[in-house]
């Protein structure tokens, strides 16, 4: 297999496609040498979020694609209790570390990439590609992913075990946390 970023679900590695992620922004002007920007949020949208604190404004949208008809899910600008704010106060730290043990595997592939780039992705593979899902209330579900790196010789890199969780109750099915996690259930 080239080398890459990719899935792992039922003793399978299938490629990671992180243009799935349908992302509402402008393309970014080429960085700098060691500079690093985010992928997921442009400046109209930060300012949307955190000036105009507009809790509706989306991210990103993954396709749910297990239970008919395909559902589209989507990352908001949130509250403190939900969205990217709430991830952001709460588990930022834990992603940028899952960031930091992927630059050391792949320095190149993740130089430009931000904690909420890793975040973004995670959720994607938890929500497209489930290893586990689960229904915890009638508006509310939890879905793990797992992506590894494997390198141009074929050894895979720990895993990077996210869980997502989301809510019909927020407009859009919104994401209510993502965060890093070894348990295999949520």
């Amino acid at each position: 297999m080239p080398e890459g970023l990719y899935s792992y679900n039922d003793g399978e590695f299938t490629p990671v496609d992180v243009s799935r992620v349908q992302l509402d922004i402008v393309e970014p002007a080429p960085l700098a040498d060691g500079e690093v920007e985010t992928n997921l949020i442009d400046f109209n949208q930060w300012s949307s979020c955190f000036v105009a604190n507009n809790s509706q404004e989306v991210f990103a949208n993954y396709a749910w694609q297990l239970l008919e008809p395909i559902q589209n899910i989507q990352l908001k600008c949130g509250t403190g209790d939900w969205g990217y704010k709430h991830i952001r106060a709460g588990k930022e730290a834990v992603w940028q570390t899952q960031l930091e043990y992927l630059r050391t595997v792949s320095p190149g592939f993740f130089a430009n990439w931000s904690w909420d780039d890793v975040m973004s992705t995670s959720n994607d593979t938890a929500i497209y590609d489930p290893q586990y899902w689960a229904q915890k209330q009638s508006n509310t579900r939890c879905a793990i992913g797992v992506n590894y790196w494997l390198d141009s010789n074929g050894n895979t890199s720990l895993p990077i075990r996210g869980t997502t969780v989301w809510s019909t109750d927020i407009p859009g099915n919104g994401v209510i946390s993502s965060y890093p996690d070894a348990r295999p259930v949520c």
